[in-house]
């Protein structure tokens, strides 16, 4: 399947990409932090002048999947490849670490789950408190992963 992608240019093999690898690391600690500050936000509306009614819990999850897709894509530049799409980087990510046993299938399927509850929640506006616990949960098993992947797989070159 990765090569559709590839031949679609989704995809691309560039050894300029790995100069890439740790801003891709450090946007996904950036995303992280917003991630945490936006979690905040309901404590401290009155002192910031924010409406009671407004939330933050879709940006929450958002951030969050964006810190978790930028991990994924400093992976792949570590590799030396670039990709274009969400759904690239994730055919690359099944095909170099989970099929490797690097980052376990578990931990992917549920990065697949976020992402696509993401592309939902995206297309349609539907958003409740459910989808935020639901998406949170799952976001801090796997980014954790991540993260983790990531650092291991720096140790072996």
């Amino acid at each position: 399947m990765i090569e559709i992608f590839i031949r679609k240019k989704q995809l691309m093999k560039d050894d300029s990409m790995k100069n890439l690898t740790k801003s891709y690391l450090g946007k996904s600690r950036s995303n992280l932090i917003t991630m945490e500050i936006l979690s905040k936000v309901d404590k401290h509306k009155t002192l910031l002048a924010i409406p009671k009614e407004h939330t933050t819990d879709e940006w929450v999850v958002v951030v969050g999947y964006y810190a978790m897709y930028m991990s994924a894509l400093s992976l792949l530049a570590k590799l030396g490849y670039k990709s274009k799409s969400h759904t690239a980087t994730s055919v690359a990510l099944e095909e170099f670490f989970v099929k490797s046993k690097m980052l376990e299938k578990a931990h992917f399927i549920n990065f697949e789950k976020i992402r696509m509850k993401i592309v939902q929640f995206r297309t349609y506006s539907v958003f409740s408190y459910f989808h935020h616990f639901f998406l949170l949960r799952m976001f801090c098993k796997v980014h954790h992963t991540f993260q983790l992947t990531f650092y291991s797989f720096l140790l072996l070159f």
